[in-house]
């Protein structure tokens, strides 16, 4: 946006200090909201590994002699994920 010398008034300056303080908020916004989807899709990443080894561990305490019940409880969780980590074992 080209502006004469003669054509800038306040009301001109207030306008453009308004529009590049938008700019830089939505910047900011956008840069905040772009590192926190890669946190996001970091923790997701933790998440299935540790449910990974949750799922390991609790097919090992099942063979062990661990009922479901027992598995729950050990890890803080429902009964319907501890059969979804042992889903395929026979008698756990």
């Amino acid at each position: 946006m080209a502006i004469a010398v003669e054509d800038i008034t306040r009301e001109t300056l207030d306008e453009l200090e308004f529009q590049w303080e938008q700019t830089r908020l939505k910047n900011l916004v956008r840069d905040e909201v772009t590192t926190l989807g890669r946190r996001y899709e970091q923790a997701r990443v933790q998440e299935e590994r540790l449910e990974g080894m949750c799922m390991i561990r609790a097919r090992r305490l099942a063979m062990l002699g661990f009922d479901r019940r027992e598995i729950g409880e050990l890890f803080n969780v429902t009964a319907p994920k501890v059969n979804k980590w042992l889903k395929g074992m026979e008698d756990a």
